[in-house]
């Protein structure tokens, strides 16, 4: 799975756009807790939580369980973290990046793409009567 998000990005920073965050509403979101995430590189991923690297008995694997910070901190629990390595992460976590990462593309891809293209022939339709007006009255371009 993880070589699977490493191809779909491939070396950059992988964020979701401005425009999809603000019609779905808000950022995707990982763990337990629905922490927030901001951006996927090949090893990393970017979200703000206290993660506690742990045994998982239902999936049978080691990871980061991903929380939100604690009211009241035990030492050497967990740690306050910026970014996670994708490796660390529970399987559940990676099929859930990799869905966001899906569905944003195909987001992108066949209903933004749709609305910018309607929203460029409209500003172009409005190019045609500018153009019409500079050669009519003389208006400077």
């Amino acid at each position: 799975m993880i070589k699977t998000i490493q191809a779909i990005i491939g070396n950059k920073t992988f964020e979701f756009s401005e425009a999809y965050v603000k019609k779905s509403g808000n950022v995707p979101t990982i763990g337990k807790s629905e922490r927030p995430y901001w951006g996927v590189t090949k090893k990393y991923v970017y979200i703000e939580c206290y993660a506690v690297y742990t045994y998982n008995n239902e999936a049978e694997q080691y990871g980061y369980d991903i929380r939100k910070f604690p009211i009241c901190y035990r030492k050497g629990e967990g740690i306050f973290a910026h970014k996670l390595k994708l490796i660390d992460l529970y399987t559940s976590d990676l099929e859930k990046i990799l869905e966001d990462i899906k569905f944003f593309l195909w987001w992108e891809n066949s209903v933004h793409k749709m609305e910018i293209q309607k929203e460029l022939e409209k500003c172009e339709s409005y190019c045609k009567v500018y153009s019409k007006m500079v050669k009519l009255i003389g208006v400077p371009e």
